[in-house]
Formats: C-alpha cells, sequence, structure tokens
C-alpha cells in the first residue's frame, strides 16, 4: 500500500575543532524506525550528560511497551498519530528527566541539550526538534533541510525587515538557542 522507502542510515560524531570534550550523543535504530542526534550545549554544565540522557529515554520509550501517559488520550488516537505523539512525549519525558536530574547535582545545575529525531511510520516520516539540531532529507542527490533552528539569529532572519539592526545589537549572540 505504501511505496517502500529506502533508507541508509550512518553516524559518527566529532569534537570539532573549539572543545576538547565532545558532548554528541546519537542512536540510529532502523528495527524501530527512529533516528537521533542530540548536542549537548557547550558552556553549559555536563552538555555530556544531558546529551546521552535524551537518547536513553527517548529510545527507552520506544524500546518499552508501556504506554506513555500524558495529557494526550494516547490510546485513543489511530495508529499513524499515536506514532507522532509518542515521539512528542518521549522528548518531552526526556526533557523533564534532564531538568530534575540538573537540579540533584550541583555539577550538571543548568545542562541542557538539542534534539533532533526522525520516526519512520506507516507511509510517514515524523520530527521532533528543539534547538539547532537539524534533520535534512537526501533525494535526488540534493539535500533538503526540514527543520528550522530554534536560535534568535533564525527568529530575527524570519522577521525580515529590521533584522540586520537586531542583529548588529546582539554583538555575536544571535547563535543563542531559544527552545
Amino acid at each position: 500500500m505504501y511505496p517502500t522507502l529506502a533508507i541508509e542510515a550512518a553516524a559518527q560524531s566529532d569534537v570539532g575543532r573549539r572543545r576538547s570534550n565532545n558532548e554528541d550523543s546519537f542512536a540510529a535504530l532502523p528495527c524501530l524506525g527512529l533516528f537521533m542526534v542530540a548536542d549537548g550545549l557547550g558552556g553549559n554544565a555536563a552538555g555530556e550528560v544531558a546529551s546521552r540522557m535524551a537518547i536513553e529515554v527517548v529510545k527507552s520509550c520506544f524500546e518499552e511497551d508501556e504506554e506513555l501517559e500524558d495529557t494526550w488520550p494516547y490510546g485513543t488516537a489511530p495508529a499513524r498519530d499515536r506514532d507522532e505523539v509518542r515521539l512528542v512525549l518521549s522528548v518531552r519525558r526526556a526533557n523533564r528527566a534532564i531538568y530534575d536530574a540538573s537540579q540533584r547535582q550541583e555539577q550538571t545545575r543548568g545542562m541542557a541539550t538539542t534534539f533532533a529525531g526522525v520516526l519512520l511510520g506507516a507511509g510517514m516520516a515524523y520530527i521532533a526538534h528543539v534547538g539547532d539540531t537539524r534533520v535534512y532529507r537526501m533525494r535526488g542527490g540534493k539535500l533538503e533541510r526540514l527543520t528550522r533552528d530554534h536560535t534568535l539569529l533564525e527568529e530575527l532572519l524570519s522577521e525580515g525587515d529590521g533584522a540586520l539592526a537586531a542583529l548588529e545589537a546582539l554583538n555575536g549572540r544571535a547563535d543563542a538557542v531559544t527552545r
């Protein structure tokens, strides 16, 4: 009924040039149709802990058969909607877990991460992302950006007129994550 998607996945992380500590975490789980990347916020405490927690919490929500409980009527939605809701609720659960953990110990206070995840369902692909970790699609040899960064720069650029003056007033802080 649905066309077969050709999925190729690869994952690798590099510390980059600016930091000595790699704060990235990722998981490619084709058996679950789930692909995720989290990038701990540099300059914040324990970004590597936050990114690892985000991946592990979301992953566990899909590996366990339990229903996610939240305010949405998870069990009453059609199967396609349940996939989308499950992805959103799992990211919310990860956010809560990271926040709670950050409050328990001084060395993790303020830890945070960006997140991008794709869940493949029946004829659908669902995307959840927070921050400036992007999701792209490769089709016909061309990359297409599917997400919009949650940064001050992106918000100002979408405003149009007056954005340049606002950018100049920021003195280089336009890359601040806003969500």
